[in-house]
């Protein structure tokens, strides 16, 4: 054990023993005084230090001290019995002219200073404190040892630089260092450092004197990624869907009072940060059925169930919303191009006229669930037929309603015929950047990532090719130029956001032709966000449209990833970068799996043309940008337990090089 201490300078008469081994000649008497003189050296990559003891300072004029550097010798001080190195030596042997005594050549005891961090990737988030471990073989106690920081590019030479060395942290006692946590992006390079003062000490050559004469020194770079993980559901119905339903075997009663009252308890119970609740705003008015008269305003009960639970559980971020149906007049190619989209926004109310229903005028229709199960009836007089049409009305509500907070409208389902296919290409469909920022890459109905259905594990909980339209693909979208991140949704319709762990949920659809209850065809999945701070409605919508977001269909993985630029900001999923300065990318599940259930682990970097260009079952991929390609990249992560071959996914947003 050595200390890290502070240097204050280092008195003749103070100077501790050394403890390395003397040389053959020097030996004590029976006094305990040096019968003849001690050298003593050691070096490092910077530099080294020779003291000669028992040779007074005042009988030092004949002393000679002369170092070994790949066999040649070379005199390096004169005159003194402590010199300092300017780089590093083998060995070194000191003539006395005054009393004719010679030493032997003495090898230099190597100083190797070392400075690890405790994760190879050398990433922390927000509320984490990396420990960094100090390292040195055989460290005399003259030395003293300092650890300083460096934020961003600024170099640091300590002997141009600092004129008073004091280290950071102050009050360094062991050789395992524990850093407080830091919230700012930028990369830190933490160097600790070896040597003493230069009180007392001659300088090889006769070189200028600095306040710290160092040996060796030790960097790490240690990168800062400065936020913090929620996860949520941000899709999700409940007894108010027409098709949403707890209890298929009982005709889906619900009780009035309570319907749509108790969707977030779920969410809660699995232990998510935040969820949407997005029933269809196809009806307007909910009834319990079974004869009963008595209704309730959908909008006004989803308005309920926001403002009662955040009463009830502050933490917790419930998310008002609401899913819209394209109604285009026709199916062009077979498939209706349009799409759906769950819209949710960041103020906890909003008026009837931002609940856009899908393009039909306000009418009487009904639609009952099973048996005498729940009603719902009529419409909205605020409908669009096209994503268009829903921007524009958006706008209306927005301006007209005081809706102050963000609004966000997320295709989903994207790539299935039915239930309705996104149509990327289709000019109605452009995303709109301030109200569309992420797709939903994976639900209830499958996983919506590839272009071309054939491509290498592109057939992950996806649906036939007859419903497959790859036109809907995520990677469509990202190769037609649209900055969109990923987001992910259970699109449950049993009112229990957030369970994925279950088998898919069941509708209050039965089929015609076999009387049996229709279900979904996939478990459903979840979102994790990364935001800057605490956790809130605020940070959540920051990352949201910022695309700091990813999508899972289980895994909860903290995952590290960044590109690191040359001036040594860092930038994660969602972010863009100046190609030109992006420099290093990494992806790195360290620890995150240790001890899991995931047997194998596969990072890879993919195109928007769905080309894998890295892929690695290392716990990092670890890549220069400069063997990279493309103008934007994204991650996804194949995770397969013992004996599992189908295995879970999770998403990354892309980076976008600019």
């Amino acid at each position: 054990m050595w200390v890290l201490a502070v240097f204050l300078g280092c008195g003749e008469a103070t100077i501790p023993g050394l403890g390395l081994v003397p040389s053959s000649d020097a030996r004590a008497s029976a006094g305990g005084a040096l019968a003849e003189p001690l050298v003593q050296a050691f070096s490092g990559d910077v530099g080294g230090f020779v003291w000669v003891r028992g040779i007074d300072d005042a009988d030092a004029a004949g002393v000679e001290i002369n170092v070994y550097r790949g066999g040649v010798s070379t005199r390096a001080c004169t005159g003194t019995t402590r010199c300092y190195l300017t780089s590093r030596f083998a060995s070194v042997q000191v003539n006395d002219r005054a009393t004719a005594w010679r030493s032997e050549r003495i090898a230099a005891t190597p100083i190797n200073l070392s400075l690890t961090p405790d994760r190879t990737d050398a990433s922390w988030w927000a509320d984490e404190s990396p420990t960094l471990t100090v390292g040195a073989d055989a460290l005399p106690t003259l030395l003293r040892v300092h650890l300083s920081q460096t934020v961003g590019t600024d170099p640091m030479w300590y002997l141009d630089r600092i004129q008073t060395w004091v280290p950071w942290p102050v009050n360094l006692s062991d050789d395992a260092i524990t850093l407080p946590p830091r919230r700012d992006t930028a990369v830190t390079t933490y160097t600790a450092s070896v040597g003493m003062a230069a009180a007392g000490w001659d300088i090889e050559g006769g070189a200028a004197h600095h306040p710290v004469l160092l040996v060796d020194t030790s960097s790490v770079d240690v990168v800062n990624l400065g936020f913090t993980w929620g996860w949520g559901d941000l899709h999700a119905h409940s007894d108010l869907s027409h098709d949403g339903c707890r209890d298929p075997a009982s005709d889906c009663v619900a009780d009035i009072s309570r319907v749509g009252m108790d969707f977030f308890d779920s969410a809660i119970d699995e232990g998510l940060d935040f969820a949407a609740i997005t029933d269809h705003s196809s009806w307007a008015t909910w009834s319990e059925g079974g004869g009963s008269t008595d209704t309730i305003d959908i909008w006004d009960r989803t308005q309920d169930a926001v403002t009662d639970t955040l009463a009830a559980h502050p933490d917790f971020i419930p998310l008002l919303g609401y899913e819209w149906t394209a109604s285009a007049p026709h199916p062009v190619g077979g498939y209706w191009p349009g799409g759906h989209r769950v819209v949710f926004f960041e103020d906890t109310t909003a008026c009837e006229e931002a609940r856009l229903s899908v393009g039909v005028s306000l009418s009487t229709h009904s639609y009952t669930k099973g048996v005498d199960g729940a009603v719902l009836y009529g419409g909205t007089p605020y409908h669009a037929v096209s994503y268009t049409d829903l921007v524009d009305a958006m706008d209306t509500a927005v301006a007209d309603c005081g809706i102050t907070g963000r609004v966000q409208m997320v295709p989903h389902h994207p790539a299935y015929r039915p239930p309705a296919v996104v149509d990327w290409a289709n000019p109605d469909n452009v995303p709109d950047s301030r109200y569309t920022t992420v797709v939903e890459i994976y639900g209830e109905h499958g996983s919506s990532e590839c272009a071309d259905a054939s491509m290498r594990f592109c057939n992950w909980r996806q649906k036939s090719d007859a419903d497959y339209l790859g036109l809907g693909g995520y990677q469509t979208a990202l190769a037609l130029g649209y900055e969109l991140g990923v987001v992910g949704g259970t699109d449950s319709h049993d009112g229990l956001p957030g369970t994925i762990h279950n088998d898919p949920s069941c509708t209050a659809i039965w089929d015609p032709d076999t009387s049996a209850v229709r279900c979904q065809d996939f478990k459903g999945g979840l979102t994790g966000v990364m935001v800057t701070g605490r956790l809130s409605r605020t940070t959540l919508f920051d990352a949201l449209f910022s695309r700091n977001t990813v999508a899972t269909s289980g895994p909860k993985l903290q995952v590290r990833a960044y590109v690191r630029t040359t001036d040594n900001q860092i930038a994660i999923p969602g972010d863009e970068v100046t190609a030109a300065d992006a420099d290093q990318l990494v992806v790195s599940v360290e620890g995150l799996v240790d001890g899991s259930k995931w047997e194998h682990v596969y990072i890879d970097l993919i195109d928007p043309t769905g080309v894998t260009l890295a892929s690695t079952e290392d716990e990092a991929l670890d890549l220069s940008l400069a063997t990279i390609a493309g103008d934007v990249l994204y991650v996804r992560l194949r995770l397969y337990a013992t004996g599992d071959t189908e295995g879970e996914r999770m998403w990354l947003s892309p980076w976008f090089f600019n």
